[in-house]
């Protein structure tokens, strides 16, 4: 019953309307659409305007088109073998370039600077904000092209590495976990394995399931003193100075934090030296040593000349014991300013937890159990144990 509209198209249109056919989610951007097809934006605009006249496509919003699953069904049955491989391969690197574009500007507001394949396009991003943007539209369709079938296991790979820290920080813990052992499965190099085994154990120690994130970490330890490779090695420290700490050892964490630092100086690696710095700071925090982690904490933030939500609320935490409340409060503040941009569902709970907390303190016991609430509130989207500490804890507060 398509088959009129589809021979009624111009051949460019046609090529197009049956390579849309190959992508496995149901949406595509204009972007992707160019990326499919090979070739420039402007043509590929010109045959999916002429496809939504024809009614085989909806333009959804600027940019950005759909169309029904029969439809493209019936697409997908048009593709001629000759087109195939190439348009599917075109489409996957398409996730795959952008996705750690965006990561790259997400992360620091620097662009990656590898130059696309051929006939792939380049998504440009403003600023940070606008790239993590741009994987959260595009999160169905980079989960749909991960999951699919389509002879590129490693482009796959390397998308889901890509994406898979901004599902775990947006709290999508479930499809996190279950993204990286698709990715474990398509990988043969042992290198990206034990990475994989570390994000599960990160997404495992929020959950509270830490004997899970313990032998994960331990056998990416045993390889990883193997191997020698510092960096990689420096990870794994950190990781299990996350767990012990979530657990309460916070001399222990103190010990596996150090370690990860001294590996990441050894290795140059800047930013997670920064970030090691920081959990040593807080590690120093919850053993009561306020001075030595605010030193330690001002470092990290002198190494990566910026400030990060988790940096600040290490150091809104240690001012609050230090009884410096309206620094502490300043440092909370902006942190939650932070997580709300980045879309840090975890920070952003935690933030605010601690928020409340220098609220109560400062006998403002109203705001403290508003921002409480919110805390909890957040705790829940994210499934995370500490929801019901701190509801029992407000109980507490309130019963005092």
């Amino acid at each position: 019953m398509f088959s009129c509209s589809y021979l009624a198209l111009s051949p460019e249109a046609a090529r197009t309307f049956r390579l849309l056919g190959l992508h496995p989610s149901t949406e595509i951007s204009l972007a992707a659409a160019a990326s499919l097809t090979g070739v420039p934006v402007a043509s590929a605009r010109r045959a999916m305007q002429e496809l939504t006249r024809a009614h085989l496509i909806m333009e959804r919003t600027p940019g950005r088109f759909a169309f029904h699953d029969l439809l493209r069904a019936y697409a997908a049955e048009q593709v001629q073998d000759d087109e195939r491989h190439d348009a599917l391969y075109r489409l996957v690197a398409h996730y795959r370039h952008n996705a750690e574009h965006a990561r790259a500007m997400g992360n620091s507001g620097t662009a990656a600077d590898h130059p696309p394949p051929e006939g792939v396009v380049t998504v440009v991003h403003a600023d940070a904000n606008a790239a993590r943007s741009w994987l959260k539209t595009e999160m169905p369709a980079l989960l749909a092209i991960a999951r699919s079938d389509h002879g590129f296991p490693q482009e796959v790979v390397a998308t889901i590495r890509a994406f898979a820290n901004f599902l775990d920080l947006n709290g999508r813990m479930s499809a996190n976990v279950d993204i990286l052992h698709r990715a474990i499965t398509l990988t043969d190099d042992e290198k990206q394995l034990v990475a994989f085994w570390k994000m599960i154990a990160r997404a495992h120690t929020r959950a509270g399931q830490f004997d899970k994130a313990r032998a994960l970490l331990d056998r990416a330890l045993e390889i990883d003193l193997e191997s020698g490779d510092t960096d990689a090695l420096g990870y794994t420290y950190f990781g299990l100075a996350r767990l012990v700490s979530a657990q309460g050892g916070h001399h222990e964490a103190l010990d596996w934090a150090s370690k990860a630092l001294a590996c990441f100086q050894e290795a140059g690696n800047w930013v997670a030296e920064a970030d090691a710095l920081n959990g040593v700071a807080w590690c120093l925090a919850m053993l009561g040593e306020y001075d030595e982690a605010l030193a330690r904490a001002e470092q990290a933030v002198a190494v990566k000349d910026v400030d990060t939500p988790g940096m600040l609320d290490t150091l809104g935490y240690i001012e609050h014991h230090r009884g410096n409340y309206t620094a502490a409060l300043t440092h909370y503040h902006a942190a939650l300013d932070m997580s709300e941009d980045s879309g840090d569902r975890y920070m952003l709970a935690e933030a605010l937890t601690h928020l409340g907390d220098t609220h109560e303190a400062m006998g403002n016991h109203d705001e403290a159990h508003r921002t409480w609430e919110r805390a909890v509130e957040v705790w829940d989207e994210l499934h995370a144990p500490e929801a019901d500490e701190l509801r029992s804890r407000m109980a507490l507060s309130q019963n005092g």
